[in-house]
């Protein structure tokens, strides 16, 4: 899987960079868990601090979008992500286990 940036933005007050990334070369549409690991990798920062916002496929094709948060802290992103979305993050990540 290739992933390169498209667009960054540091976001002082929330304590995260908020990412557009390209995606592409990859044979099935990547999970959360395999974007987490990924970006983890690639540009640093633990699992546990990154949010997979959106990851859009190109109709047809095999590249796409995502917007990716990365916290400075696990402190950061409890204060900012809502419940909801830090749910749906865990219970992908259990899913696949």
């Amino acid at each position: 899987m290739k992933i390169e940036v498209v667009a960054e933005k540091k976001n002082e007050l929330l304590r995260r960079r908020e990412l557009v990334l390209g995606v592409s070369d990859y044979k099935n549409t990547p999970s959360r868990k395999d974007m987490v690991a990924e970006v983890s990798a690639r540009m640093g920062g633990k699992e546990a601090c990154i949010v997979v916002e959106t990851l859009r496929q190109e109709y047809g094709a095999r590249r796409g979008t995502a917007r990716v948060r990365i916290y400075d802290s696990e402190e950061a992103l409890k204060n900012a992500e809502p419940k909801q979305k830090e749910k749906k993050q865990n219970e992908t990540a259990s899913e696949k286990k």
